[in-house]
């Protein structure tokens, strides 16, 4: 069990989030949390027609995300080519993840797209030092897993944020953050080409059409289609 977390390892209220400064940003949004609950409440897996059309509705046509994520970026044009080469759920494990891990220099690589449901509860780690290097160990998910004592000890603060209503979070792949209650749909995004350690997903060859379908030229999905025998 994650130790109890001191005041002081609180981020002020009124402290505010840009993906620009912070490396993260969040939108409550009873649009996004309603389509997202939909789903979850009958259990629709993200692998599905349902699954790949919310990444279309929210993420892909989401001018907001997607402008914000071509500046953080740093691509070199407004229609420089974005890549999808991740999608998972996450839900609540005790500590806090990330999806990569944080060294001095580094540029900054990949964003995860988060859609959070109805209800849900999300703790955000951040402090001045964007490229402080924190313990980690795999954990069971598995991702790199940091407790709370190693995180403050790295000059790293937290906030809390609830989502009613849902909506959506957008951070850097090195950010911490512990999904408290709910559900967090999980998208990674990159500059093209994607990074060379990212694997084609594996995506059943009924859903080809769809995939197709919501590509556009500057957004592509990087998938492995395979039947029920194996590849394509």
């Amino acid at each position: 069990m994650a130790a109890s977390l001191p005041l002081d390892y609180h981020i002020d209220d009124q402290y505010q989030f840009s993906l620009t400064k912070d490396e993260v940003m969040f939108m409550k949004d009873e649009t996004v949390g309603r389509q997202v609950s939909v789903m979850v409440d009958g259990k629709i897996p993200l692998q599905s027609v349902e699954g790949f059309t919310l990444l279309k509705r929210n993420v892909i046509d989401n001018s907001d995300i997607i402008e914000a994520v071509r500046s953080y970026l740093q691509c070199e044009t407004d229609d420089q080519p974005l890549g999808l080469g991740l999608y998972r759920t996450l839900g609540p494990v005790p500590g806090a993840y990330a999806f990569r891990r944080s060294y001095p220099g580094q540029f900054a690589e990949s964003v995860l797209v988060h859609l959070l449901p109805k209800h849900s509860k999300i703790r955000i780690w951040k402090g001045i030092d964007r490229r402080a290097e924190v313990p980690v160990r795999m954990g069971e998910i598995p991702l790199w897993q940091a407790d709370n004592l190693g995180l403050g000890n790295a000059g790293l603060k937290c906030r809390e944020e609830v989502f009613d209503q849902g909506g959506w979070c957008v951070r850097d792949t090195r950010v911490f953050i512990e999904v408290l209650s709910g559900k967090a749909f999980t998208f990674a995004i990159a500059k093209l080409p994607l990074p060379q350690m990212w694997h084609r997903m594996k995506v059943h060859k009924s859903l080809r059409s769809t995939v197709e379908e919501i590509q556009t030229a500057t957004f592509e999905i990087r998938a492995e289609y395979y039947d029920n025998e194996g590849q394509d």
